[in-house]
């Protein structure tokens, strides 16, 4: 989307410019003055555990006029991009889950900042650099979560084998 307007304004009338994303005001509706410039979907918005950031994923190439390859971060604070956070996803990314120190993406991607990944990767949650977490699926993968203690990845799509095993869909690794 290119704009936004107020609850309960007509279509058409009081519209502001926001590009593809925008936040308001749960309890009252109203939009924040936050309007990031993204120039392409987004597929997948998380949290970090403590709050300090939001993490988005999708098709885009540029945030805010800054180079962004289909992953970026925001400061809760103030709104910011994370300016040391710049993966380069090698293809789109539906799936996102984050530790304090990792961030699990999944999707259409075989490499990250030029390593092989296929469809499942794992960065730092501090500058996006590649980590040794490397399964391999045949297929997209669309769901990324985190069990309730953060010690297992559970992923969700249209795969049929995971590290050549089959495994129809969903799967749960040890590590």
């Amino acid at each position: 989307f290119t704009s936004a307007r107020p609850a309960g304004a007509a279509l058409g009338t009081n519209e502001s410019p926001r590009y593809n994303l925008m936040s308001y005001n749960l309890q009252t509706g109203v939009m924040t003055s936050w309007a990031p410039q993204v120039n392409g979907p987004i597929r997948v918005i998380t949290a970090s555990p403590d709050g300090s950031r939001i993490y988005i994923g999708g098709s885009f190439t540029s945030v805010n006029g800054k180079g962004r390859y289909r992953v970026a971060a925001f400061k809760t604070s103030d709104g910011s991009l994370v300016n040391e956070f710049a993966p380069i996803m090698g293809s789109d990314v539906f799936g996102m889950a984050a530790t304090d120190s990792v961030v699990y993406l999944g999707g259409w991607f075989d490499s990250v900042n030029g390593t092989a990944r296929q469809h499942l990767a794992a960065v730092s949650a501090t500058d996006g650099s590649v980590l040794g977490w490397a399964p391999t699926v045949d297929q997209t993968v669309y769901g990324v979560g985190l069990t309730t203690a953060k010690d297992r990845v559970i992923i969700a799509g249209n795969f049929s084998t995971v590290n050549g095993s089959t495994r129809l869909r969903t799967w749960t690794p040890t590590s």
